[in-house]
This record gives C-alpha cells, structure tokens and sequence, in this order.
C-alpha cells in the first residue's frame, strides 16, 4: 500500500494515538497492496480532530483523535500513518461504533510524491480546493489554518443572520416528500442542484450555535432521505 513510496516518504514514525489495534483490526477480504490511501479528517466546532486513513469505502488504515491547536500530537499521526509501511486494517464502525459525523466538517487529504517529496494537496467543504500543496512537515499547521479558514467562513455566512431563513427554506424544500412518498425519487432530481449547493457548505457545522448546527444536519437527513427513495425505486 504505502511501499511504493517508502523512499521518498518520511523515515518510519509510530503513532502513539493511534486507535486500530489487534483486537478491533480485520482481515481484507481483496487486496489492498496496490491501493493508496488518502486522508479523511472531520473537525468540530471545539477544534476536535478525527483523522482517518482511508483506502476505500470498505476499510481504513489509520484512525486518530487530536486537536487543531495539539500541533505535535496532529503531526505526530499524520507522519505515523505515511510512516507506517504495514498497518493494521479495520473499518470506522469496528474501531469507533456508530460514530455521528453530522457535527463534523469534513475535508479529504491525497498524497503524491513529487519531484522526490511527498507532499499532500487539500480538499474539501467548498468548490476549490483550500490550500496549495504543502511538505508533509507542515501538516498540522496547514489544518490549523484550514479549520481558521472554515470557521471565518462560517462566521461570514451567518453573520447577519439572514443566512439561517435560507437555510430553513433548504430544510423545507428538501423534506417536501419523505422516503417512500410516491413522488420522492423524482423530486430527489428536481434537488439535486440544491443538495450539491448544501453539501459544499460542511463549514456551517463549525457554528458555535448549537441551533445551527442542528439545522444544517437536518438538512442534510432530508438529503440523504430523497438520495434513499432515489435509490429504492432505482432497484
């Protein structure tokens, strides 16, 4: 998996946080040899940080806590999980149980060896990419100021306070028909302009306003409910 990079990468580094052990860990069902991983990180409101190595939809390499303001400890797992040659294999839901991401802001970090360094490029909430690619050692300030950019923003949108009737009206366009209505999985087509809009701003989760951050969940549960009445009448 990471072997195809072992010179070019950062010397073999333990994680001492890391959360994936022998007890929670599983055996691949397919080969994973051959596939990278990229990183996928949720932050919350109270800076908290989720930082998982991910390698498919089926399982994952890695899985951390830290904190946005924790730069040592942040950068100690991420150079842990590049480090780590042979790493143990589980999934989210083995290591965590039923963890609620509808709080989380999440972003995606790929990894690329570039002119004999790796280095690590940023997606995530919005359209555009958040930051330039950056050396691997500059990592947990990168997130630092990806999380101080996200939070601005949220602060921006809801500054006024006329973006919360905005988002009440998504909330009551996108639960019009519930999963199992007749008329869902059509309509589901008719919002998928406005589900793409809502997706692309995860940042509202980081509202200190436990209100919002409800709101924005809510909306997204009506999403992902026409996204299920789109896929029952697709089977």
């Amino acid at each position: 998996m990471l072997s195809n990079t072992k010179k070019n990468s950062v010397d073999k580094k333990s994680n001492p946080y890391e959360l994936i052990n022998e007890k929670n860990a599983v055996k691949p069902n397919y080969n994973l040899k051959e596939k990278p991983f990229s990183f996928e990180i949720y932050m919350n409101y109270l800076g908290d940080l989720c930082i998982i190595g991910r390698i498919d939809g089926n399982y994952i390499c890695g899985l951390s806590f830290s904190t946005v303001k924790d730069l040592e400890r942040t950068q100690a797992i991420i150079e842990g999980m590049i480090g780590n040659i042979d790493p143990l294999i589980s999934n989210t839901y083995r290591v965590l149980g039923g963890f609620d991401a509808s709080e989380w802001c999440q972003i995606r970090m790929e990894h690329a060896t570039l002119e004999g360094e790796v280095w690590l490029s940023i997606f995530g909430c919005m359209s555009r990419k958040l930051s330039a690619r950056f050396q691997i050692s500059y990592t947990a300030k990168q997130l630092q100021s990806v999380y101080s950019i996200l939070s601005d923003t949220c602060k921006f949108r809801l500054a006024d306070g006329k973006y919360i009737p905005v988002l009440k009206q998504y909330h009551k366009l996108l639960t019009t028909f519930k999963r199992g209505h007749s008329k869902a999985p059509e309509y589901y087509h008719q919002m998928i302009p406005l589900i793409d809009l809502v997706q692309k701003e995860g940042y509202i989760v980081l509202s200190s306003d436990s209100a919002v951050r409800e709101l924005y969940a809510a909306i997204l549960a009506g999403a992902n409910d026409l996204y299920g009445a789109f896929m029952d009448a697709a089977r």
